[in-house]
């Protein structure tokens, strides 16, 4: 059964991610969180979009080492002005000091998708 996601949970979320999308370096900024909606943006190949979206579901796991991680399934769609705007599906974990997260991109055209890989230590969660 899914944790209830709490105002702590969701400011938990909010933050600067690295990772890679297909082969390119990305960046995923999500800054601001109002009425369940969470927006912010991604850079990649030097292009910055706005994205908007939400949590769709919230859990807390307990690994093999008794950490505790967050773990969110966010969906997130730039705005749709551009011929390459897309929607993203994200699966991403986190500890006090770790995270680690998996999904995709996928154009609204349905003509190309990507897999995103974030992983790391993450400073701004100490």
């Amino acid at each position: 059964m899914p944790a209830p996601l709490s105002a702590n949970s969701m400011e938990t979320l909010l933050g600067t991610y690295n990772g890679k999308i297909g082969k390119a370096e990305f960046v995923l900024a999500l800054q601001v969180e109002e009425n369940g909606v969470i927006s912010g943006y991604n850079l990649a190949d030097g292009k910055r979009r706005a994205v908007t979206g939400k949590v769709e579901s919230f859990n807390e796991d307990i690994d093999a080492d008794g950490d505790t991680w967050s773990v969110y399934n966010v969906v997130l769609e730039e705005p749709g002005d551009e011929d390459n705007d897309g929607k993203f599906r994200l699966e991403i974990k986190h500890t006090q000091k770790y995270v680690s997260g998996i999904g995709s991109w996928t154009s609204f055209s349905g003509s190309q998708q990507f897999d995103i890989a974030i992983s790391g230590y993450n400073s701004t969660r100490e």
